[in-house]
C-alpha cells in the first residue's frame, strides 16, 4: 500500500513537519483538553480487547493511549514519515505494525484485506480532522464498509463549522474575515512546512450522506464547546485554572451543543446492509436536524450520497498564531491539525 497513492498536498506538508509535530502541539493545554473529550468516547465505544482501526493517526498518541488500555489498533496515516514515529512508540506494545494508507485509499486497502483473508474491525475512530484533508467521502465511506463488521461503531471527529471561540479569537484580533471562515464555501488553500494544500470544512448533513448507505448516526459530541480551538493558544495554556473549569462545562454541554465544538464527533453505527444503512441514516439525519445542501423538502427522495457533490462542503481558511523561530506570531498552521494523533 504505500507505493499503491501518490501522496496528495496534505499528506506532504504533514510528512515534512512530522518530526517536529508533537513538540509544538503536545504543552498545549487547550489541545490536551480536546484530547480527553474523544478519549473518553473511546473507552465507551471500544471494549478492552476490541480490533480498532484509525484513520490519520499520526504519529500515534491516541493508538498508544488505547494499546495501553487493552485494545489492539492498527494505526493507518497517508504519511510515511509519521508512521514511522508511530512505529517506535507502539513497538512495545506488540501490537499491529502502523501502516502508510491515506484516508482517499481505504477501499482499495480493504479490497487488499479480503483478498488475504484478514479479519474486519470491531470499529474504527478518527481524531482531529482528518478527513477534513479529503474531498472524497464517499469513497472513504465505501471503504469503511469493507472494513468494519455489522454493529461496529465508527467515531469520525471533523471540524466544526460553527465555532463560538474561534469567533470571539480572531475578533479579539481584529480579524473579521478569519472568525467567519469555518462559513466559508469552497476548497481554501492553506499552508504548512512551506507546503501548499486544500482543506475542506465538511457540514455533518453530507458526512451523513455519504455514510448513510452503511451506517446510521448515533449520536453526536461537540469537542472544544467552550474549550477553546488551539488559535486561542499559547495564551490559553498560561491559564489552566480557566481552561480546567472549560473542559468541565464541556462535559455538560457537548451533546446539546455539538454543533458549536471547534470539532465535532460524528458517531456512526455499521449497519447489516445497504438498504438498512440507507433507512437508519435518513432517520439519524432528522432526528439530529441535518440535511445535506441540496436536500429540500420539496425533493425529499434525493437521499442517494452520489448525489451530493463537493459544492455542498463548507471550507474555511486556515491560520494559527504560532511561535516562529524569530519568537514572533503568524498564521502558519490549521486551526487544528487535521492529520490525526
Amino acid at each position: 500500500m504505500e507505493d499503491a497513492l501518490a501522496l496528495t498536498p496534505a499528506i506532504e506538508a504533514f510528512d515534512a513537519v512530522a518530526a517536529r509535530f508533537d513538540a509544538r502541539f503536545g504543552a498545549w493545554r487547550s489541545v490536551a483538553a480536546q484530547r480527553r473529550a474523544v478519549r473518553r468516547a473511546l473507552a465507551r465505544a471500544f471494549p478492552r480487547g476490541a480490533h480498532v482501526l484509525e484513520i490519520g493517526g499520526g504519529t500515534g498518541e491516541d493508538a498508544r493511549w488505547l494499546a495501553a488500555r487493552g485494545r489492539v489498533v492498527q494505526l493507518t496515516d497517508g504519511s510515511p514519515s509519521m508512521v514511522r514515529i508511530a512505529r517506535e512508540k507502539l513497538r512495545s506494545q506488540r501490537g499491529p505494525t502502523p501502516q502508510v494508507v491515506a484516508a482517499e485509499a481505504l477501499e482499495q486497502w480493504a479490497a487488499e484485506r479480503e483478498s488475504a483473508g484478514e479479519a474486519r474491525f470491531d470499529g474504527v475512530f478518527s481524531n482531529f480532522a482528518a478527513l477534513n484533508c479529503v474531498d472524497d467521502l464517499e469513497g472513504c465511506a465505501r471503504g469503511l464498509a469493507r472494513l468494519l463488521r455489522p454493529g461496529a461503531p465508527a467515531l469520525l471527529v471533523l471540524f466544526g463549522t460553527m465555532c463560538p471561540g474561534e469567533v470571539v479569537v480572531q475578533l479579539a484580533r481584529g480579524d473579521a474575515r478569519a472568525a467567519l471562515r469555518r462559513r466559508a464555501r469552497g476548497a481554501v488553500s492553506a499552508r504548512l512546512g512551506g507546503r501548499a494544500f486544500d482543506v475542506r470544512y465538511h457540514r455533518g448533513g453530507d458526512l451523513a450522506a455519504a455514510m448513510g448507505p452503511w451506517f446510521r448516526l448515533r449520536r453526536r459530541i461537540g469537542v472544544g464547546v467552550l474549550v477553546p480551538p488551539s488559535a486561542a493558544e499559547p495564551w490559553i495554556s498560561r491559564h489552566p485554572a480557566l481552561v480546567r473549569t472549560l473542559e468541565q462545562i464541556d462535559r455538560v454541554l457537548e451533546r446539546p451543543l455539538a454543533p458549536l465544538g471547534d470539532h465535532v464527533m460524528y458517531w456512526f453505527e455499521r449497519t447489516g446492509s445497504e438498504s438498512q444503512g440507507s433507512e437508519s441514516h435518513r432517520q439519524g439525519v432528522r432526528a439530529l436536524g441535518l440535511r445535506p445542501r441540496g436536500l429540500t423538502p420539496a425533493n425529499p427522495n434525493r437521499s442517494d450520497p452520489r448525489q451530493v457533490r463537493s459544492g455542498g462542503w463548507g471550507v474555511h481558511e486556515l491560520g494559527i498564531l504560532l511561535p516562529s523561530e524569530r519568537g514572533r506570531f503568524h498564521p502558519s498552521l490549521p486551526t487544528s491539525y487535521p492529520l490525526g494523533s
